[in-house]
């Protein structure tokens, strides 16, 4: 048994010197009057500053019956001052992007891993394994640039995907969308709750509201790994629960489509078309774009075989006969089912595909 704990400051360096400095380049290609040109390669910014993180964490790992069943759990509390992120510039000022200070965050979470050696013997051995993980976390003050970032935002009422909008007190993977009645089954228009619960035809970005969190509530992942002689097994599935996500593709390829192209058979089965119909998506004849709705959002459960991976390896006796050190053949597959309580939408765009793959080691 092995109790842990950790206080301390954390930097970061990920990216280039000098961010906060105007640079230039000399170019013999930009000459004037005999005298080489330069031009400016960074942008100036004096307000920005050291990014630092205070981690804090504490944690116990443990092992029992000669460590035969072994695991840790770790809780941690992280505050981020002055993130530094890199964000995209206006073209006319003649830099594509520059590094900002973006306020200051708070994380929190805890983390529990566990294995167990199920089977132990000479020709064959076999563990389980399991983890979770939950983390949350909440904006402690945002700077200004965000401050303009939320109003740009808010004033785009036509998008079909929500917008990002940062609020202190929330969380920076928060869901904010407007709060949808459904579908009027008398005119096929869409009808928005107000604050005060009143109700009405027209969108209004200053109503959004949170209905959820982008992050899972809990995710993790659990599997096997067997080994018999000279055959290993291996497999890993992952699973995200309580996660909310917006389902783009219904708001884009469905109810967003041109009836008269190419679309998604429910955009003629499921949208409205006549008083009284009780369709889960907007009258057909209507142009106007989607705004994000919680019409398109949804909690997800979700479970995914993330890997599974078989191989043997030739025996010795065989490999000494062909003048080989070790010789392995493997199969492994990704991602070969998703179970979901949200339908997995993948569009028009580009079709899903399992990947398979073979290999061979050889070692002279």
């Amino acid at each position: 048994l092995k109790l842990r704990a950790g206080l301390g400051y954390v930097g970061n360096a990920g990216f280039s010197p000098y961010q906060a400095k105007l640079a230039y380049r000399y170019s013999i290609d930009l000459q004037y009057d005999n005298n080489i040109g330069a031009v400016p390669v960074a942008m100036v910014n004096p307000r920005l500053r050291w990014e630092r993180s205070l981690k804090r964490n504490i944690g116990m790992d443990f092992g029992f019956f000669k460590d035969r069943i072994s695991g840790s759990i770790e809780a941690y509390w992280n505050t981020t001052n002055d993130i530094v992120m890199t964000i995209a510039k206006p073209p006319h000022i003649g830099f594509r992007d520059s590094k900002e200070n973006l306020g200051k965050i708070r994380n929190d979470g805890i983390e529990f891993s566990l294995r167990a050696n199920v089977l132990r013997r000479e020709s064959s051995n076999m563990n389980l394994f399991f983890s979770m993980s939950h983390n949350s976390n909440r904006i402690i003050e945002i700077s200004d640039y965000l401050k303009n970032k939320n109003k740009n935002n808010e004033k785009s009422s036509s998008p079909s995907l929500p917008k990002a909008f940062y609020q202190e007190g929330q969380s920076m993977t928060a869901l904010k969308v407007m709060i949808s009645a459904g579908i009027n089954p008398a005119n096929g228009k869409e009808v928005f709750y107000l604050p005060d619960g009143g109700l009405t035809y027209k969108y209004d970005y200053r109503y959004k509201q949170v209905v959820g969190d982008l992050t899972p509530t809990v995710q993790g992942a659990f599997g096997c790994d067997f080994s018999y002689r000279n055959m290993d097994f291996s497999v890993t599935l992952s699973y995200r629960l309580g996660a909310s996500v917006f389902n783009q593709t219904l708001a884009m390829k469905v109810e967003g489509a041109d009836p008269t192209t190419n679309v998604d058979r429910r955009v003629f089965y499921d949208r409205w078309k006549q008083p009284g119909d009780l369709a889960r998506f907007k009258r057909i004849d209507s142009r106007e774009i989607t705004p994000a709705t919680s019409r398109f959002t949804a909690k997800e459960y979700a479970l995914d075989m993330a890997s599974m991976r078989i191989s043997y390896r030739i025996p010795e006796s065989f490999c000494r006969k062909v003048h080989v050190r070790q010789l392995r053949f493997a199969l492994s597959a990704g991602d070969l089912f998703h179970v979901s309580t949200v339908r997995r939408e993948r569009g028009l765009d580009y079709p899903f595909a399992r990947v398979f793959q073979i290999s061979m080691s050889l070692n002279l």
